[in-house]
């Protein structure tokens, strides 16, 4: 009953959030025992620690650089997916060494964002995800802190044209305690800048294809 109900919601959500018709998983890569505790500002210079969030069912971020159309349209995913679920923490965040506080500020009074965007600008964190482009989003479970989904945003940042509304089923899942199927799915973002010496590698490998 219960995944009948998910499944229901799902298709629900297909016409929300331009999702296709079918999932493709990918291979899951290996990963740390859980995610680092870091601790970011946002572009309203309040301060957000990763591990204060222990209360809440699930966490979600998601890469973003400004200006760019994809992220643009991750923001208004995670603005819509913020409405249908309201006990889960969403954030995007911003690994660009050409964005600033400041900038980043502008960004979201021009898109009318009540998100948090957090300034990662040492591009700390994105090194520990394994971020390296837009549209990738990232489900944390508070629980071990493990990432248990990492993947398209939506369909626009999916490399399978037939990508199914994968970050909403892995935050459903997440709330209903159930494990996820799919756990990496290839990207197709604008790529983050990073120093050479100092980019990190892709999680999963298929993204970096």
């Amino acid at each position: 009953m219960t995944r009948r109900l998910i499944t229901i919601a799902g298709l629900a959500a297909t016409a929300l959030l331009g999702f296709g018709p079918a999932a493709i998983a990918e291979p899951p890569a290996e990963r740390a025992a859980g995610v680092a505790n870091f601790t970011l500002v946002d572009q309203a210079g309040a301060s957000h620690e990763l591990y204060a969030l222990s209360d809440s069912p699930v966490i979600v971020i998601a890469t973003q650089v400004n200006g760019d159309t994809l992220s643009r349209e991750s923001i208004k995913t995670l603005a819509d997916l913020e409405g249908m679920f309201g006990q889960a923490k969403f954030f995007m965040l911003n690994s660009s060494p050409t964005d600033t506080r400041s900038t980043i500020s502008a960004e979201a009074v021009a898109l009318n964002v009540n998100l948090s965007i957090l300034d990662d600008e040492t591009q700390g964190v994105a090194k520990s995800l394994g971020a390296t482009q837009t549209g990738e989003a990232f489900v944390i479970d508070p629980i071990g802190w493990k990432i248990v989904y990492h993947g398209p945003v939506n369909a626009a940042a999916a490399k399978d044209p037939n990508a199914q509304f994968l970050l909403f089923n892995a935050i459903t899942y997440v709330l209903s305690h159930r494990p996820l199927d799919e756990t990496d799915v290839a990207v197709k973002g604008t790529p983050i800048p990073f120093p050479a010496q100092d980019k990190p590698a892709a999680t999963n490998p298929a993204a970096a294809q």
